[in-house]
């Protein structure tokens, strides 16, 4: 069992993409996701589950959530390796002009994502 992040783009934003994250958590544990923990009703989990790129786990969710949920939402899923690689190139750590603890990290679409893999 490997631990990810999904992040998924608009949802209970506006009234608009309505998921409770109780609903998500049972939705995706149906699919065998284990140790599910959402943060606030942003659509953010982070979850445990069998080693599988990140783009098939981005399918699989983006699929779960059109069959339940009725809708198409953006759906970037990142592993532990990929988040520990973008919290270790932060630029200003040890920078003592600059706040790092305040720093924002934006995700893309997967299509424009130059992570590394």
């Amino acid at each position: 069992m490997k631990t990810y992040v999904a992040i998924l783009r608009g949802i209970n934003v506006s009234g608009k993409n309505k998921i409770k994250m109780d609903a998500f958590k049972s939705s995706l544990s149906v699919l065998g996701f284990e140790q599910l923990q959402t943060y606030i009703q942003s659509g953010n989990v982070v979850f445990r589950y069998q080693e599988k790129s990140p783009e098939e786990l981005e399918e699989l969710i983006s699929k779960k959530i059109q069959e339940d949920f009725g809708f198409d939402v953006p759906v970037l899923v990142l592993n532990a390796t990929q988040l520990g690689n973008i919290v270790s190139n932060n630029p200003y750590v040890g920078d003592e002009n600059k706040e790092a603890q305040f720093l924002h990290v934006t995700f893309f679409e997967r299509t424009s994502c130059k992570c590394e893999r």
